[in-house]
């Protein structure tokens, strides 16, 4: 989710006050940034919570939650939905887009990833919107222990990271998205696996997606071995399809996506 320059988040907020309908406002308003008028996202994002195998559905929280995108996706599925982001603007977007969606299980609150204003064994699943540009490893680890902390048993917490931008610019699958700092940052997925079985995790499962308009789409579990089509499979070069076929062989699963993610269970 693009970090918006302060004047138009406070224009796009001041437009959906006055009763305009919140994707109109967004479109024009990222239209005018330069990006893309639909923000390349939308509620598909939480299509992960279907493979989330949780014993109850009452409370999710939403870390870091831009737009309101992830929140707004995982309303259906929970009882009461936990919303906050660490911009005041940002947050108030999001308090309004869910009023005019009628989604009244959501709270929206202004909070720092780091702040975590839950009792202890309250959250049934807990939700990294997204990685903050300037974590590193040991930032997630810290995070993970508060999350567990909060998360009640046979609960999880979920976050995905992009795979390093040198590995997919190999096998030439950029896929329309741009590097991210917290893919060298966050490190490989068995780290990440041993991080949270330390902290005290019982299961972490790995999965492998490629990101389509912002969304997890082609989500699978690291465990199967398969290997995703990208939609644009056809438009690459020969040279490209013989390199990703030889590094199927190889085994190189990871390389071959745009992203990874856990859900770790308590």
């Amino acid at each position: 989710m693009p970090r918006y320059a302060t004047d138009l988040l406070e224009e796009l907020v001041a437009t959906v006050r006055r009763g305009s309908p919140w994707r109109d406002a967004l479109h024009a308003a990222t239209s005018r940034a330069g990006g893309p008028g639909d923000n390349g996202t939308d509620e598909s994002c939480a299509n992960w919570i279907w493979l989330a195998e949780l014993a109850g559905r009452e409370m999710a929280v939403v870390l870091n939650g831009g737009l309101g995108y992830l929140a707004a996706g995982l309303a259906p599925h929970f009882a009461r939905v936990c919303y906050q982001d660490r911009s005041d603007r940002v947050a108030e977007f999001a308090r309004l887009r869910f009023a005019q969606d009628g989604l009244r299980n959501i709270s929206a609150t202004r909070a720092s990833v780091d702040e975590l204003p839950y009792r202890g064994t309250s959250a049934d699943c807990i939700a990294l919107q997204e990685v903050p540009a300037d974590f590193l490893m040991t930032d997630l680890a810290r995070l993970s222990g508060h999350c567990f902390r909060i998360l009640r048993s046979r609960g999880c917490l979920w976050f995905r990271w992009d795979n390093p931008h040198y590995y997919r610019r190999l096998f030439r699958a950029d896929h329309r998205h741009g590097d991210h700092a917290p893919a060298a940052r966050v490190a490989s997925a068995r780290r990440v696996t041993q991080m949270l079985l330390g902290i005290g995790y019982r299961a972490v499962r790995l999965y492998y997606a490629s990101l389509s308009f912002g969304g997890s789409q082609n989500m699978v579990p690291a465990a199967q071995h398969a290997v995703v089509a990208f939609e644009d499979w056809e438009a690459m070069g020969a040279p490209s399809r013989r390199l990703r076929a030889f590094a199927a062989r190889l085994g190189l699963w990871p390389y071959l996506y745009n992203s990874q993610f856990v859900l770790a269970y308590k």
